[in-house]
């Protein structure tokens, strides 16, 4: 059956007799299909959990930080990110998928923008996300209708249980991820990059971690350096992990593979430098000098002076070395030579000073500028 035939009650009943298990969460808008699915018989065939972070503060604790907006396609992908790991936790016998819902409806104070929802569904395979752009004349009750619809459509949709179909003011991105990157997101491997590959280039190889969210010029110059310096092929190394936030999800993988147009690139499930060591054994870690100070810093170890000498003793052992840049920390560009480390750490640190190399200029300024 295809979503044109189905209404609301006909698509419900579908899903409760699919084996998917969706955990969703709901910003407002579009919260009448929560209670329309669980109204439904056989609801706990298919819901394993629904939240409303309603407020602000509640999104935050949601989601594990303020995101720049609430109603934006970026803040749907990550509350269905962290609803989809939620889901896999709650019930690890059945296919697992997130919802993220926000939307900006009618309300009765004067706001300025559009009226729409956004819609995203991530699953073991694939990310969904759709944006409604709502027609701004219809009734708070009509857009709420929209709402409900559009994420009984994207459940349909990511399930595979409908096809796609045309949708006036309707933007549909499906992306279903290579193989690779599955088996990374479920855990099945922990690297892009092969095991014996790493092991056989590890003598003539360097890691760049970063997000590159978006990379620029300071990222491509700080590569042409070390390439230079140090002889060998550089690798850009992104985690789809954070220690504090949503992993990101297959569009965004996509999106930055594609913003370092063909680039070396690995991604790893690897927040923290001593799990990317051991995925990387020997290599040179390539880093600006704010990265290096947070390897020296204490509370990343549970205030414990002795677990982070022990995490500097255990990079010494896998044989690394750090290429150090400069950043501009507080209007004060600071190189290696201006901080104080354990002098463990500062022995396999190498630096590149500022007549070598400065850039002033970052992602987050390009985020902002956007």
């Amino acid at each position: 059956m295809k979503a044109a035939v189905l209404d609301n009650k006909q698509a419900i009943q579908l899903l409760h007799h699919s084996p998917h298990a969706f955990v969703l969460a709901v910003t407002g808008g579009g919260s009448s299909a929560v209670a329309q699915l669980l109204a439904e018989p056989g609801a706990s065939n298919t819901i394993l959990e629904c939240i409303v972070p309603y407020s602000e503060a509640a999104l935050a604790k949601f989601l594990g930080h303020t995101p720049n907006s609430a109603c934006s396609s970026n803040t749907a992908r990550l509350m269905a990110m962290t609803a989809f790991e939620s889901a896999k936790l709650l019930d690890p016998s059945k296919p697992a998928f997130g919802l993220g819902c926000t939307a900006a409806i009618s309300t009765d104070r004067d706001r300025k923008g559009l009226d729409q929802c956004f819609v995203s569904i991530q699953s073991e395979q694939s990310t969904l996300l759709l944006e409604l752009i709502l027609d701004k004349k219809l009734s708070r009750q009509n857009q709420e209708r929209q709402c409900c619809e559009l994420i009984l459509y994207g459940m349909l949709l990511s399930t595979g249980l409908t096809n796609k179909r045309s949708w006036e003011g309707l933007t549909l991105n499906h992306f279903v991820a290579p193989r690779l990157w599955q088996d990374l997101l479920q855990g099945a491997i922990f690297t892009t990059h092969s095991i014996e590959d790493h092991l056989l280039e590890a003598h003539r190889r360097s890691i760049f971690p970063g997000a590159f969210n978006p990379p620029h010029s300071g990222h491509r110059e700080i590569v042409r350096l070390a390439k230079q310096k140090l002889g060998h092929e550089v690798f850009y190394e992104i985690s789809i992990s954070n220690v504090d936030k949503a992993k990101i999800d297959f569009i965004e993988m996509k999106k930055r593979q594609d913003s370092l147009d063909g680039s070396n690139l690995i991604f790893t499930n690897a927040p923290t430098f001593l799990e990317k060591s051991k995925l990387f054994p020997g290599s040179v870690f390539i880093v600006g000098v704010d990265t290096i100070c947070r390897i020296a810093e204490i509370k990343y170890y549970g205030n414990s002076s002795q677990k982070r000498d022990e995490a500097i003793a255990n990079l010494i052992k896998n044989n690394h070395r750090f290429l150090v840049f400069g950043r501009l920390i507080d209007k004060s560009y600071i190189t290696l030579s201006k901080v104080q480390l354990p002098e463990s750490l500062l022995e396999i640190c190498d630096e590149i000073s500022e007549d070598e190399f400065r850039e002033d200029y970052s992602s987050s300024h390009i985020r902002l500028e956007g």
